[in-house]
């Protein structure tokens, strides 16, 4: 079985691979500083998994070590952390190659099994990217505040809004104080992805498939006019199809 696990800024997911399928999910808090003993409940039952390797990407770099103990120690299992060195199938034009996040390279590498080159790759988390791979390779793209961020953001900095749940606006002219607030979040967060892409095809000679995954890819895949499709396990195919290449 092949654990692969996508650390993000505030959920860390894993999958469990078998056969080249993922048979079970996982998913908790990301804690910064943790040491292994923070999330050992989590955990406690893949000591009586048989785990040939561990696949990893992670936004979070003081974490690298606790992970690799749980790797090497508690699972005696070989441990690859996925990042700008790993054999990804395309070059990375990225000024330096080792400043772009794996969870970015990894979603790039999967969307291009999917849909092939050129491909438009986004990722709805606490961050948004919307990337570009193309017969050049890896070529950069956008990173964003995400949509729950940018929600925070204007209710931390405003003094009579009140905090509105994330979800999808029916309309556009919101006539009460929360209506309009989930209105302008939303439809302003659609325009803001739409209008990038817009922008990365006008570049390309043929328009290219958008492939989406996140948190919160449902959400906005649903009202975009690019977004082709959405995959909320798209790093963990990725991660399983990198380690397949680089084992």
């Amino acid at each position: 079985m092949l654990l692969t696990i996508d650390i993000g800024n505030s959920a860390t997911k894993l999958a469990f691979f078998e056969g080249g399928k993922i048979v079970r999910r996982r998913r908790f808090s990301t804690i910064r500083d943790a040491v292994l003993s923070d999330f050992a409940d989590e955990v406690a039952d893949l000591l009586n998994e048989d785990i040939e390797g561990v696949a990893i990407s992670s936004v979070v770099r003081e974490l690298r070590d606790t992970y690799e103990e749980l790797a090497s120690e508690s699972l005696a299992a070989p441990v690859m952390f996925v990042d700008h060195n790993s054999d990804l199938g395309f070059s990375i034009n990225y000024d330096p190659p080792s400043d772009c996040g794996p969870d970015r390279l990894v979603a790039a590498h999967a969307a291009v099994l999917a849909a092939g080159i050129p491909v438009v790759v986004c990722d709805f988390g606490t961050a948004t990217t919307i990337d570009l791979v193309t017969v050049n390779g890896y070529a950069g793209g956008t990173i964003a505040p995400g949509i729950e961020t940018m929600a925070n953001s204007l209710f931390h900095n405003t003094s009579r809004l009140p905090k509105v749940e994330i979800g999808k606006a029916l309309k556009v002219v919101g006539n009460s104080t929360a209506g309009s607030i989930r209105s302008g979040i939303y439809f302003g967060y659609i325009g803001l992805v739409d209008g990038i892409i817009s922008r990365m095809q006008s570049g390309l000679e043929s328009l290219a498939p958008v492939v989406a995954t996140g948190g919160y890819a449902e959400l906005i895949a649903g009202e975009s006019s690019y977004v082709d499709s959405h995959d909320p396990d798209l790093i963990h195919r990725g991660l399983h199809d990198i380690w397949q290449r680089n084992k």
